[in-house]
């Protein structure tokens, strides 16, 4: 069996964007911020990949660059920060894998 996952991709964007168009009408436009690790190349390139697709979408995607030397509290702060921002729907964090830098 193969799987096509450009042609997978493509139907679920065609799904969304009238989910996204409707919640957009309504007076909610989504809003993600993602954290990246800023020594994880890979996922700077998944970031990029899931922000063109986003802008596709007509959903506001801000990437937010942090270090493997920031603090767990640090971050964690952010998140709630972020938590209380009533602009923002939702909140992604991108793991780096082990081969890009992490110990």
């Amino acid at each position: 069996m193969k799987f096509d996952g450009e042609t997978f991709a493509q139907k679920i964007k065609q799904q969304l964007k009238p989910k996204v168009a409707d919640l957009i009408k309504a007076g909610t436009r989504p809003n993600i911020v993602s954290f990246v690790f800023k020594e994880d190349k890979t996922g700077q390139l998944y970031t990029r990949l899931k922000r063109e697709t986003a802008d596709e979408l007509e959903i506001i995607y801000k990437p937010k660059l942090i270090s493997f030397t920031n603090s767990i509290e640090s971050i964690r702060k952010e998140i709630q920060k972020l938590n209380k921002d009533i602009q923002v729907t939702g909140i992604m964090i991108q793991k780096p894998t082990k081969k890009d830098g992490q110990k």
